[in-house]
């Protein structure tokens, strides 16, 4: 008897689960948020005392990003400086530097902050542009010698202010 009662029961239960819709429920918990991935971009519209520094972040780590921000310096360890805020197009964000010293290597590397905290890109750098050379022009002509075959004359000229003795002029004897 006991075993038919068995079989009663399952035989109920059976019919049930069939009659009943199936319920899904998820296993497990919610992923945490991880750290973003971030990528440091090369840097664009370098000149001789500015330039535009840029980064991309690649994934969010199931987080929205709270921050984007970038380090940057004349050394590698990118200690001299850190933005306060950037410009921000979708996943790309961007900063421009200024008062920076012509024919520098500076050093930067893109940031990102979510709820999980920050990460960084890789350092990258760019070299800020040489100023154009300043052409040299007499500022003083003055004859020191004058025979019938040859002039000497000394001259100074702007750019470094130095004085160039014995200077035979183009065209004359020498």
């Amino acid at each position: 008897m006991r075993d038919s009662v068995i079989r009663g029961v399952v035989s109920v239960i059976l019919t049930l689960s069939l009659l009943v819709p199936t319920i899904l429920i998820p296993s497990g918990t919610a992923q945490a948020a991880t750290i973003p991935t971030v990528e440091t971009r090369p840097a664009s519209f370098v000149s001789e005392t500015a330039a535009g520094i840029n980064g991309r972040i690649i994934s969010d780590g199931g987080s929205a990003i709270l921050e984007r921000r970038f380090d940057w310096g004349t050394t590698i360890s990118c200690a001299d400086g850190w933005t306060a805020s950037v410009g921000v197009s979708g996943d790309y964000f961007a900063h421009y530097l200024t008062g920076l010293n012509p024919g520098t290597t500076y050093y930067f590397r893109a940031w990102a902050k979510n709820s999980a905290g920050w990460s960084h890109g890789s350092v990258l750098s760019f070299t800020t542009s040489q100023p154009a050379a300043t052409p040299l022009s007499f500022t003083s002509l003055t004859p020191s010698t004058i025979t019938t075959s040859e002039s000497t004359y000394d001259a100074t000229l702007s750019a470094g202010g130095s004085n160039f003795n014995n200077v035979t002029p183009p065209g004359t004897a020498g």
